[in-house]
């Protein structure tokens, strides 16, 4: 696969979604944005953030106040109980 540079793909992103939000009325606050770089190299990542006009973030990633991630989720099913009811 060919290398995308990092920094072209930030402003092609930012570029897609202003013309959504041209498109729509709808608009991203960037400043509640957060931007969670995976295999991104840092000096990247910090250019990439500043094009999109947002933080860095690492996980656990906070989501109306509860820490997001994987493990968080596990106890969840065990966490439920479903009650049936089938009416006669």
């Amino acid at each position: 696969l060919p290398r995308v540079d990092p920094q072209d793909a930030a402003k092609h992103l930012k570029h897609i979604l202003d013309d959504f939000a041209a498109a729509t009325g709808l608009q991203i606050n960037f400043t509640k944005t957060t931007f969670i770089p995976l295999n991104v190299d840092p000096q990247d990542a910090t250019q990439m953030a500043s094009d999109l006009a947002t933080n860095i973030f690492s996980f656990p990633q906070i989501y109306l106040g509860l820490p997001l991630s994987r493990t968080n989720y596990r106890p969840l099913p065990s966490s439920l109980s479903l009650t049936v009811v089938i009416p006669i």
